[in-house]
């Protein structure tokens, strides 16, 4: 399923079905064998976070820091000196395709990516911002298995 075109608000009904021969619109290959959902869908979290607050993450420490990257103000791989963070395709990726960038603060400690649907052409890939921890409906997450 996607939406008729890659800024679509939302999709009511089925516009472009899987099995489609004209659609596959949100795809990066423009068929069904490609990636959905690379522009906008939902916010998702991504292990980074702003100077180690955990804020409402629902976490009562911290996870190893082997599984996180911290976002500071100090310079480093990982510095968000004056609002623009480095490292991490961050601040190397800023406002390509006019993508949302709002770096993590310590209010809003946990970094999100991608976007949701409601963000139309600033919604994408490169979308960056933040979020407390929360439970929140526009935002989900992607698992990632790691080897030691």
């Amino acid at each position: 399923m996607s939406g008729a075109t890659v800024s679509a608000a939302s999709n009511v009904g089925c516009a472009n079905p899987y099995n489609t021969t004209t659609g596959g619109y949100a795809s990066t290959t423009g068929n069904i064998y490609g990636i959905y959902d690379m522009s906008g869908g939902s916010w998702e979290y991504v292990m980074g976070n702003y100077g180690n607050y955990i804020s409402s993450s629902g976490f009562s420490e911290l996870p190893a820091a082997k599984y996180y990257d911290v976002y500071t103000t100090s310079e480093g791989t990982t510095a968000c000196g004056g609002g623009i963070c480095y490292g991490q395709a961050i601040s190397e990726t800023l406002n390509w395709n006019s993508d949302y960038y709002y770096p993590a603060t310590s209010s809003g400690p946990w970094v999100v990516r991608g976007a949701n649907f409601t963000g139309t052409t600033s919604a994408g890939i490169f979308s960056l911002s933040y979020k407390t921890g929360s439970v929140a409906g526009d935002t989900s997450t992607r698992i990632v298995v790691t080897m030691e």
